[in-house]
């Protein structure tokens, strides 16, 4: 999986032209207009349902690090960035589609998640991968 320290040695100019290839064990949703992933985390979780639950619509990422699976809540931006690495979309693209999608999204914070939880694979060997434009 990436590596934060793999995007950290690369020059800004790089980095915004690199494109990040979701890893092929991770997956992600949105879910609009119910609140699936949290219902689903509370099963997985085997806590009880609060009954003040907001109903709203949620994202959710499942990734597996060594074997395991692991679940996060994303927001709406966090998971239109992947979805738009996952069209080939390089780094500064994929953060301007998700800021389109939610204005006040961290991306640097988006990415550090994202990073954590394996959703990446790590960077070619030469680290210099960049999209070529269609």
């Amino acid at each position: 999986t990436l590596a934060a320290a793999d995007l950290a040695a690369l020059s800004p100019a790089a980095l915004g032209a690199q494109c990040l290839t979701p890893h092929p064990a991770a997956r992600w949703l949105w879910s609009e207009g119910h609140p699936a992933c949290a219902i689903w985390c509370v099963n997985r979780e085997q806590r009880d349902a609060d009954a003040a639950m907001a109903w709203q619509s949620d994202g959710a990422l499942l990734t597996r690090v060594d074997g395991v699976v692991r679940w996060r809540m994303l927001e709406h931006g966090a998971i239109a960035f992947l979805d738009a690495c996952a069209g080939g979309a390089s780094l500064e693209e994929a953060a301007q589609h998700a800021l389109s999608i939610q204005s006040g999204l961290d991306i640097a914070a988006t990415l550090a998640t994202l990073i954590q939880a394996g959703a990446f694979l790590s960077l070619p060997d030469e680290s210099r991968h960049v999209c070529i434009p269609a």
